[in-house]
């Protein structure tokens, strides 16, 4: 069941016993402030989030995407036939254990898209004449809108919303000073986290999970 913003608020204060905002350790801004990073959080391991259409990217030896893509779901690049095939994605990590004398290869057509960073990535091998400055077709998922209304529901898998009000709870319990109830708080979250693993787990074609580092 889906919760609004108001209803994990509620719950998160009913946890921490400061159900009155106006004598509490932490206010309600703060609290949506935490909602928008739980989001963030789960954006790294959750396999239903809102799918983008990259526009206006094109095949080079280097390409810079926005940071609001959080991960990879889908390459291909146009060949001189005007078809579009895919490209495998990979961590670079991985890219150079498989292919360690891939800095020799020769311009052609181009098979890996390697992930650099959390922007930047690589187009392997370097495309020649016929795929550089082709067009490109991307999809991924990108950074849900931010909630700012008490009435707003966050944009991830409603499986997921029983976890906001324990996250919400460790954040305060931690500016409560309460160390060990924060950690309780912790491990509830994570649990229930860990129980939606089937629809909260994000995997590339190359089986490397690319996380948001919090």
């Amino acid at each position: 069941m889906s919760m609004t913003v108001a209803e994990i608020i509620e719950e998160a204060r009913g946890i921490i016993q400061e159900t009155d905002p106006n004598n509490s350790h932490v206010t309600d801004a703060q609290l949506l402030t935490w909602i928008n990073a739980c989001t963030l959080q789960l954006c790294s391991v959750t396999a239903s989030l809102p799918k983008s259409r990259i526009t206006g990217v094109t095949c080079a030896s280097s390409i810079a995407f926005s940071t609001s893509m959080l991960r990879l779901d889908y390459a291909a690049v146009l060949d001189p036939n005007g078809k579009y095939f895919k490209l495998k994605t990979i961590d670079f990590v991985n890219f150079n254990a498989e292919h360690p004398d891939w800095e020799n290869a020769e311009s052609s057509q181009p098979e890996y898209l390697v992930r650099l960073d959390d922007v930047n990535w690589m187009v392997w091998p370097t495309p020649d004449a016929n795929y550089d400055g082709k067009a490109m077709s991307i999809i991924g998922a990108v950074v849900p809108t931010a909630v700012t209304l008490t009435t707003d529901t966050p944009a991830v898998n409603q499986t997921l919303h029983p976890v906001y009000p324990h996250y919400l709870a460790w954040k305060a319990f931690l500016v409560i000073n309460d160390p060990a109830r924060a950690q309780a708080e912790f491990n509830q979250y994570d649990m229930l986290r860990k129980l939606n693993l089937k629809t909260a787990t994000s995997v590339t074609g190359s089986r490397q999970q690319f996380r948001m580092q919090m």
